[in-house]
């Protein structure tokens, strides 16, 4: 059985979670954890991780909850979604992969403008939604529809990897079940 998302074509994308923010979002402990799973299966997966920083110097650098992976790319921004940047957009498309899974913070400003820029550029994009936040829960919530109704596939972390794998003879995947347990 073939798997429905090609690690080969798929870059993640952490968007801004970083010291000042983190801490002020609802559900921050569901977020560092998913997260984190996350950065973790990109060096079980070999997929390639670009983790974004918002203005650093006044927001801070990423927060030190989360477990930056060896592999991570981390480039720094100034628009809210990341396709205002030239040095982000070049680097996704240098990368050549065709499907972006975004996850980060937040949900309704700076993960939405980059995930709408993403998909009218003609990504696939993928949210992990339990990866994701805001200050307001019903901000959150807002921008979860809000992607549903463009075409953007949402869904929890668990399911993106396991759509990764494909199938239980995959050869990562003991590692993806061990981690998301």
């Amino acid at each position: 059985m073939q798997p429905l998302i090609k690690a080969q074509k798929t870059l993640f994308i952490c968007v801004d979670v970083q010291e000042r923010l983190l801490g002020l979002m609802a559900h921050k402990d569901e977020v560092i954890k998913n997260t984190n799973i996350l950065l973790e299966s990109t060096q079980i997966l070999k997929i390639p991780l670009l983790i974004t920083e918002q203005y650093p110097k006044g927001l801070g650098k990423t927060h030190n909850a989360i477990t930056l992976s060896p592999n991570a790319h981390i480039l720094e921004k100034t628009s809210f979604g990341i396709f205002g940047d030239k040095k982000i957009k070049d680097y996704i498309t240098q990368s050549k992969c065709k499907n972006l899974v975004f996850f980060g913070i937040e949900s309704h400003i700076c993960v939405l403008q980059s995930l709408i820029a993403a998909r009218d550029l003609g990504y696939e994009c993928i949210l992990a939604a339990d990866a994701c936040s805001s200050r307001n829960e019903n901000n959150h919530s807002l921008a979860l529809e809000f992607f549903r109704t463009q075409g953007i596939s949402v869904l929890p972390t668990e399911s993106i990897l396991f759509r990764i794998l494909g199938d239980s003879m995959h050869t990562s995947f003991k590692a993806i079940s061990a981690l998301v347990k």
